[in-house]
């Protein structure tokens, strides 16, 4: 809520903050979910914008856990590779929360849980964007799939429930 009132009042605070990509990332961070809807409405905003720490508005929504905003930014444009990197993201943190998170960007998007990014992808990314994969790509070694990542941590319930979901939406398309 102050962000948002330091927004509205302060064109200043705009300005040192880098423009509304910057702000748009803290709102998303925080789940300030109506903030982000208001700032996405705006012609200057872009759901795919990225920030110094090499993140989209998704992925900020996806540390933060703030599900509702996740969906609400993929809702408002979040492109297929901002929805992967922030799958891999909700997948490597494992918490409860971000389980909740990775199904909607699955549910809402057109992420397999299944896929591996491809070397071509993940070299046109910056390495901060997947820390997880950072010295994979690097050596093209090993590339794992957002469920292989859960089952090799030991989540298989929740790999099979990611997987389980996105067959049930492709069947869904289908109908």
């Amino acid at each position: 809520i102050q962000l948002a009132s330091v927004w509205e009042d302060d064109s200043e605070a705009r300005e040192r903050s880098g423009g509304s990509d910057s702000i748009l990332h803290l709102a998303c961070l925080n789940g300030l979910t109506s903030f982000v809807k208001k700032l996405l409405d705006t012609p200057s905003s872009s759901a795919n914008r990225i920030d110094c720490r090499a993140e989209s508005p998704l992925d900020a929504a996806v540390r933060g856990g703030h599900l509702t905003t996740c969906e609400l930014v993929i809702n408002m444009g979040a492109g297929s590779l901002s929805q992967r990197v922030a799958l891999y993201r909700a997948c490597t943190t494992m918490s409860e929360p971000a389980h909740a998170v990775a199904l909607a960007i699955i549910s809402a998007g057109d992420v397999d849980p299944s896929r591996r990014v491809s070397d071509r992808v993940v070299s046109h990314l910056p390495i901060a964007s997947l820390p997880f994969l950072a010295l994979a790509s690097s050596a093209r070694q090993w590339n794992p799939s957002p469920a292989d990542i859960l089952r090799e941590r030991g989540f298989s319930d929740r790999a099979d429930n990611l997987v389980a979901e996105y067959s049930k939406k492709i069947l869904s398309l289908a109908d």
